[in-house]
């Protein structure tokens, strides 16, 4: 009668035993199903953000990347008294603005926007409207016959400020190509993020703090641009 008992005892704790390992794999199965998905997901994203910085870059007008190179100084005898300047000078117009990359992409990238994360978002978000903004500031300045120099522009300073460390800024201030500086920055910062996004590593809590503040200057100078009729409500 014990045998008996022990063995039909035995029996239920391998049948227990067994159901126990099959719901084990199948719970390994579904989780290592949704983290690869999740992980083509952020892949996905990271190719999103990265193939529009390219499209923004190569769209920087001649004219913006000539300015950056010439002391403020220099801006009257650049953009007003050189005319064998004048055909990289006149693609720096509002007129061209509607077609501008930095101007149609924020939309189809924020759809990934939760695979990225909010920080490689902000960043994203920091170099197309730091490129919308500038554009604008020349244009207008052409257009009004007087440029000012981007960078003493408060609300560009304001983001500028949110995105570099303190001895980046100081690099920043010492460097005589500021536009191109802060993109190449920028673009660093990216592809930094993005290799710890592709590495698995979790994302700091510093960092998302940062992307936030970076999010409100964004916010500044799409208000800035509402006020003065280039971008729509």
């Amino acid at each position: 009668q014990l045998k008996a008992q022990s063995e039909v005892a035995l029996e239920q704790l391998k049948t227990s035993n067994a159901q126990a390992l099959a719901l084990h794999g199948s719970a390994s199965d579904t989780f290592s199903s949704i983290h690869g998905i999740s992980q083509e997901r952020r892949l996905q994203a990271i190719q999103a953000v990265w193939s529009a910085i390219v499209d923004i870059r190569s769209e920087v007008p001649a004219g913006l990347q000539m300015a950056d190179a010439f002391p403020e100084d220099e801006y009257d005898q650049l953009f007003f008294k050189t005319p064998q300047l004048k055909g990289f000078i006149d693609g720096v117009n509002t007129k061209a603005l509607p077609e501008m990359t930095a101007v149609r992409t924020s939309r189809e990238v924020e759809k990934w926007r939760p695979f990225m994360g909010e920080y490689t978002f902000s960043l994203y978000e920091a170099y197309r409207i730091l490129v919308v903004r500038v554009f604008v500031i020349t244009a207008l300045g052409i257009a009004n016959g007087k440029v000012e120099p981007w960078y003493s522009d408060e609300v560009n300073r304001t983001l500028v400020t949110r995105i570099l460390t303190p001895g980046e800024l100081k690099e920043f201030d010492d460097a005589p190509t500021k536009f191109a500086f802060i993109r190449r920055a920028i673009e660093t910062k990216i592809i930094a993020k993005v290799a710890r996004i592709i590495s698995g590593e979790a994302s700091a809590a510093h960092m998302l703090d940062q992307g936030g503040q970076i999010l409100e200057a964004v916010q500044q100078m799409n208000a800035a641009l509402t006020k003065q009729g280039i971008l729509s409500k």
